[in-house]
């Protein structure tokens, strides 16, 4: 009896703690549920000045709704790390203070506001990815248009493509035919998904807004001290116009020469000259003076310096050295430089159109110019003639800065417009890219080089089979054009033949019937056969 009733007793107890577990189960279900609600109107403040404090970021976020909590980030050491999380109480509120002050200024810094996206969501997207919000390059125009497509319906989704290459930029645009739907939507920022990618969906600007915002980030933008832009001058890419023609080997040499160039560029002492250029594919017979002689000719533009660079040991074939097959021209102004690249890289009837010239802009060291420079001082410094001169030239530097600024004052009273809308003269359709100012180039690795070969590879056979076409299709029409004109002659000699035969037809009849008009004639040409019983007689 005494075991029944302690058996009674422990089911009765798992019972209990059974419905005390789903009773648990329940309550954290609607906590879940309304700590999400609230985690909707939780926002994310990065590029923070890192001598905020809570008061002064309650002071801005208030005013667009009542705040329930902040959360500012710092390091172990107690250092602000630049970043903080604001929780409303209202969804409505924080949309207001995204729009409000998402890439405006805040304690001197431009401040990036974005919905907080929970650990769970997030997941997904970081196993794939990392931290990359942007579209997929794989993602295509239908992906997209799926995409959105329960959000409303929608005029055109298009992926943004390179104009050169082709490829995707990781951007896109989407318009709807609602605006609603444009409102469903960005309230999901931060929940849309797609291939693993969590999208970041902002509403686009007008035209002249990306202008004006443009030309802002141009005048922030620090100084390119090392002239990066320059890299791109003269690219000549795979599939491009100025890739028509172009040899494997050359193509090749070009990709080698570029690898070498990113290579050397990693050094940050190293910098692109804007006044040297580096001439590589020269022929074996070249030297200075005909190195000089060809830019002259070609260009128009006589350089400084005209150096081809040879090997060390001299021969009985080449008493200077065997050339290297690369050389050096170096100009005054950097748009004499510019003028020579645009004209001489990558032109057919230089050298050949299969050994065309390869012309870039030289790589320059800043130590070993330092070095130069020193050098020279020390020498000019031993030199007692220098000395008096010194104070010459210091003035003469002194009077040349004066009557620039004087000139640069009066050009910007009269046109200040000017250095906006001047537009760089672009070379010839084989002379490859032409590089701006500014402008931010990205070294390319082995990968996409390798990957431009093969590009180049394709078109080069896709250019011979077109070769070969025409070729055949030149021949066909010759053969065609040649048994026209036979059979035209045929049925001229075919109409002589029988207008001779026709006459000697006539002829013929004529003297037979003796219905021709000369009866003497016909007489004289009949003679008349005597019977040769009388001729005996």
């Amino acid at each position: 009896m005494e075991e029944s009733k302690e058996t009674q007793l422990n089911e009765d107890q798992e019972i209990k703690e059974m419905s005390n577990r789903n009773i648990n189960h329940k309550q954290k279900g609607k906590f879940r549920r309304k700590h999400e609600n609230l985690k909707k109107g939780r926002l994310i403040v990065r590029n923070l000045s890192f001598k905020v404090t809570e008061e002064t970021l309650t002071q801005e976020f208030q005013k667009y709704g009542a705040i329930k909590e902040i959360n500012l980030l710092k390091k172990a050491d107690g250092k602000l790390v630049g970043c903080a999380f604001v929780q409303y109480e209202n969804y409505q509120d924080s949309l207001k203070a995204i729009k409000e002050l998402n890439g405006k200024d805040f304690m001197k810094r431009k401040v990036t506001v974005d919905f907080a996206v929970s650990k769970n969501r997030y997941k997904p997207g970081n196993e794939s990815n990392g931290t990359n919000e942007n579209l997929s390059f794989e993602t295509t125009n239908e992906d997209l248009h799926k995409c959105f497509k329960k959000y409303g319906p929608i005029k055109y989704a298009l992926v943004v493509k390179d104009p050169v290459s082709g490829h995707s930029k990781g951007t896109g645009f989407v318009r709807f035919l609602k605006k609603e739907s444009v409102n469903m939507c960005m309230q999901q920022t931060g929940l849309i998904s797609l291939q693993n990618f969590t999208l970041d969906v902002f509403p686009s600007l007008p035209k002249q807004k990306i202008m004006s915002l443009e030309v802002e980030k141009k005048k922030q933008d620090p100084k390119d001290t090392r002239h990066m832009y320059l890299l791109r001058e003269g690219m000549v890419i795979a599939g491009s116009a100025a890739a028509e023609g172009v040899s494997a080997t050359d193509m090749s040499k070009r990709l080698r020469l570029e690898q070498i160039k990113s290579q050397m560029l990693k050094n940050l002492n190293r910098f692109l000259s804007r006044e040297r250029l580096t001439i590589h594919n020269l022929p074996e017979n070249f030297d200075d003076a005909k190195l000089r002689k060809t830019v002259a000719t070609r260009t128009g533009l006589k350089p400084i310096e005209c150096r081809v660079m040879r090997e060390n040991k001299p021969s009985p074939a080449h008493p200077k050295g065997k050339s290297k097959g690369f050389g050096f021209l170096s100009f005054k102004k950097h748009e004499d430089a510019l003028a020579v690249l645009r004209k001489l890289n990558n032109n057919p009837d230089v050298f050949s159109a299969n050994h065309r010239p390869i012309v870039s802009f030289s790589i320059e060291d800043k130590n070993v110019l330092n070095i130069k420079e020193k050098r020279k001082e020390r020498s000019m410094l031993n030199n007692p003639t220098y000395q008096k001169k010194l104070e010459k030239l210091k003035l003469k530097k002194l009077e040349k800065k004066k009557a620039k600024s004087l000139k640069d004052k009066k050009n910007k009273k009269l046109s200040p417009v000017a250095t906006n809308d001047e537009k760089e003269e672009q070379g010839e359709s084989y002379s490859g890219f032409a590089a701006k100012p500014g402008a931010f180039v990205k070294l390319r690795g082995t990968f996409k080089l390798k990957e431009q070969s093969k590009i180049h590879e394709k078109s080069m056979q896709d250019h011979n089979k077109k070769a070969k076409r025409e070729k055949l299709m030149t021949e066909i029409r010759k053969d065609k054009e040649e048994k026209k004109l036979n059979q035209t002659k045929k049925r001229k000699i075919d109409s002589t033949t029988h207008d001779s035969l026709s006459k000697m037809i006539d002829k013929y009849k004529s003297l037979i019937t003796g219905n021709d008009d000369d009866e003497s004639t016909t007489k004289k040409r009949i003679k008349t056969r005597g019977k040769w019983f009388l001729d005996s007689t």
